[in-house]
């Protein structure tokens, strides 16, 4: 593993924490209209696209299933 894919895999485990720890706070997946909860949204959005294409790194594909 090379350092870029390292501080990668790093950043998307934050992310992966952030978002799970909202839903656990809020029961609930962050909304595209409230300003703070649009990053996450988005974040979500599109490593569900990645996982429909089959293009999700192998693995982040077990973890995001959770």
């Amino acid at each position: 593993m090379t350092l870029g894919e390292y501080n990668s895999r790093q950043r998307w485990l934050k992310k992966w924490k952030v978002f799970m720890d909202f839903l656990e706070k809020n029961r609930r997946n962050p909304s595209k209209y409230d300003e703070e909860e649009r990053v996450l949204w988005n974040w979500c959005k599109h490593n569900k696209r990645l996982l429909r294409a089959g293009t999700l790194q192998p693995d982040r594909v077990d973890e995001f299933k959770q």
